[in-house]
């Protein structure tokens, strides 16, 4: 399956360790531009500065990256000193994948902001947890035409029947 990872730029090494571990389970992960250029970047690396630069579109060009996949994975940990923390730019993502009818995983569980909690239920987030026990293994995936594969569509009709 392709995952697209959706998380806080400021987890690069957190996030990069979630992909090594998914990429050992047999799925083709992506990650947002500026993880990956993160990861390669200086230690003075600003990502407010990186998401304007040379007027790259980095919101648009991960959109690309989840439209192009089969679900989203957002990788929640702890900032700002809020549990399981969802910023502004993975809610967004979050909102804009299930409005493709993508299945939409949460990596620990849903955080407690008031200001998003209702929508964040209504998207339906499986929450995987660090064993990745709720994400089908990649062998029994079985992809028809371009469409998501068959677990995720099962996720799509029993979101839609909630």
């Amino acid at each position: 399956m392709k995952v697209c990872i959706s998380c806080s730029l400021s987890f690069p090494d957190e996030v990069l360790a979630v992909k090594e571990k998914l990429e050992k389970l047999g799925h083709n992960v992506v990650v947002p531009d500026g993880i990956a250029n993160r990861a390669i970047e200086k230690a003075d690396f600003d990502a407010v500065t990186a998401k304007a630069d040379d007027g790259y579109d980095s919101m648009r060009a991960h959109f690309a990256k989840i439209r192009e996949s089969d679900a989203l994975l957002v990788c929640n940990f702890t900032k700002k000193g809020i549990e399981n923390y969802i910023g502004a730019n993975t809610f967004l993502e979050m909102g804009y994948a299930y409005s493709l009818e993508k299945p939409v995983y949460v990596l620990n569980r849903l955080p407690d902001q008031p200001y998003i909690n209702d929508e964040l239920k209504a998207f339906g987030a499986i929450e995987l947890a660090p064993s990745f026990i709720n994400l089908p293994p990649n062998s029994k995936l079985l992809r028809q035409g371009n469409g998501p594969c068959r677990f995720c569509r099962s996720q799509i009709r029993r979101r839609r029947h909630r």
